[in-house]
């Protein structure tokens, strides 16, 4: 392992909350953090890729000076450097919203849709924007599994995310979004738009969605407050989002 760590890295993809900002979309990354980020971002590719939609992405991206695509909505949503265009797009079509909504219909008061740039509940939902993805929030450990037993039997063609380890409600989560929107996909969306194959990326997570992009790329890295399920798979364990853990990554492999 310690002649991995000695390759030259060329990019470096972060995730963003419990990541690169603690919890929380009012949360900015810490000065440290920042500082590094930055001076990286002069010579060497630095790009997000995030469960967040554009709305809640773009601010810290500016804040950042980020000049590399963006990728939001876990992987289902690429955008231009300026944060202006869709460059790529996985949407759930008509029909499959459908049938997610009819699976949680009992619960729809916990339902959050993601458009291309938005983040709405169901009842602010217009039905005219293209669905990238949902959020269903509040649920117990069981129901979740419940849940994603469902969508597993009766629809077809979805990434289905379980979050049992806190989230921002303290509970369980299911984020559903298209089969081909996943963040190891983000990777390969990456390769063609800065040229840079997911092998001499560093990626660095610590939630069950950052998972195939851990793998997926040349050196996982997993933050200390990550679960241990994806500890258990990472290439290195950085300190915690408490720790600035970024500037820390940053510091090893660049």
């Amino acid at each position: 392992m310690s002649d991995t760590f000695q390759k030259k890295y060329k990019a470096l993809i972060l995730d963003l909350d419990g990541t690169t900002v603690k919890l929380g979309f009012e949360n900015y990354p810490s000065e440290k953090v920042c500082s590094a980020i930055k001076k990286l971002s002069e010579n060497v590719p630095v790009c997000i890729v995030t469960g967040r939609p554009a709305v809640y992405t773009l601010p810290i991206f500016n804040f950042l000076g980020l000049k590399s695509p963006c990728i939001t909505n876990n992987g289902a949503v690429v955008l231009s450097p300026d944060g202006q265009t869709v460059l790529k797009k996985h949407a759930i079509d008509t029909e499959r919203v459908r049938s997610i909504l009819k699976i949680f219909s009992q619960k729809r008061d916990e339902i959050e849709i993601q458009t291309l740039f938005q983040e709405v509940t169901l009842a602010e939902y217009n039905g005219k924007d293209e669905v990238t993805g949902f959020f269903i929030k509040n649920l117990t450990e069981k129901q979740a599994l419940h849940y994603q037993d469902l969508l597993q039997k009766n629809v077809e063609n979805l990434s289905i995310n379980v979050v049992l380890k806190a989230t921002y409600s303290g509970n369980p989560l299911i984020y559903i979004t298209d089969i081909h929107a996943t963040k190891q996909q983000a990777l390969f969306h990456l390769f063609d738009l800065i040229k840079v194959k997911p092998e001499d990326m560093v990626a660095v997570g610590d939630s069950e969605n950052d998972l195939p992009m851990i793998i997926a790329a040349g050196m996982g890295v997993a933050m200390g407050n990550a679960a241990e399920g994806i500890k258990s798979v990472a290439d290195w364990i950085a300190p915690s989002v408490d720790e600035d853990g970024v500037s820390a990554v940053i510091e090893k492999f660049f």
